[in-house]
């Protein structure tokens, strides 16, 4: 959950506005409002500075918060949206999960607020995490797509990744290689060295990071590659690049 959340108010009336913002203050939540009233200055606040959450009421005069929850969902589907309502009714609260809201609070039982804040917060951290590493996965694998060198990931000895100068480079396709433990295709009077530094280096163990070995291509013919290695984690799992 970020320290300081912001928090866009979607809210016509300032004394519910400020009921809202004193339950969170006394929750311990940390934030910083900004209160909205119209569909076109919430619009615009979505567009000029997406927050970290959405509280909306359902009454809001000239539109209504399933309303506000439509146009959060097309423009910013991952930003937690609260709706608070004043108006009892199951069928209300269903239609709002349906429809995309994180969470639905009745205004006389607001000792849920800070728990359905707090729980929001922290499920769209973790999807501005899972984000932020998808986009530096896709950033890599774009660059090494690129590079004339062999970049490749093996994780307890298989080749989980190989970028396409590996074919270009060791003779095998993409498939073959993918099926193979990495130091199949090392020459044999080197291969138990590279099998034991490599499972090593997985474990955290501390073994030379550069080194130079002979593999053999798929035609048989040797080649030397100067190799770095390190630890990473890949689809959550210690894994090494080389």
């Amino acid at each position: 959950m970020p320290k300081q959340a912001f928090i866009l108010l979607l809210e016509d009336s300032p004394n519910d506005a400020e009921l809202v913002e004193r339950e969170l203050r006394k929750g311990g939540v940390g934030f910083v409002s900004k209160r909205l009233e119209t569909e076109k200055a919430f619009t615009q606040a979505m567009n000029d500075t997406p927050p970290d959450l959405v509280l909306a009421d359902y009454q809001l005069g000239s539109f209504n918060g399933l309303e506000a929850l439509a146009i959060a969902r097309r423009q910013s589907p991952e930003i937690p949206f609260i709706l608070i309502s004043g108006v009892c009714g199951e069928e209300l609260a269903i239609t709002a999960l349906t429809s995309g809201a994180t969470d639905y609070i009745l205004k006389d039982r607001l000792y849920r607020l800070v728990p359905a804040v707090r729980h929001a917060l922290e499920i769209a951290d973790r999807r501005r995490t899972e984000r932020m590493a998808r986009e530096a996965d896709r950033k890599f694998f774009a660059l090494t797509e690129m590079l004339p060198a062999i970049v490749f990931v093996h994780q307890d000895g298989k080749f989980r990744y190989l970028n396409p100068a590996a074919e270009q480079i060791l003779g095998y396709s993409t498939a073959e290689l993918l099926g193979k433990n990495f130091w199949d295709v090392i020459r044999p009077d080197h291969r138990e060295m590279l099998r034991t530094r490599g499972l090593s280096r997985q474990d955290g163990g501390d073994v030379p990071i550069r080194y130079e070995f002979p593999i053999v291509t798929s035609q048989g013919e040797t080649r030397w590659l100067d190799c770095t290695a390190t630890r990473v984690e890949f689809d959550g799992q210690p894994a090494v690049l080389g």
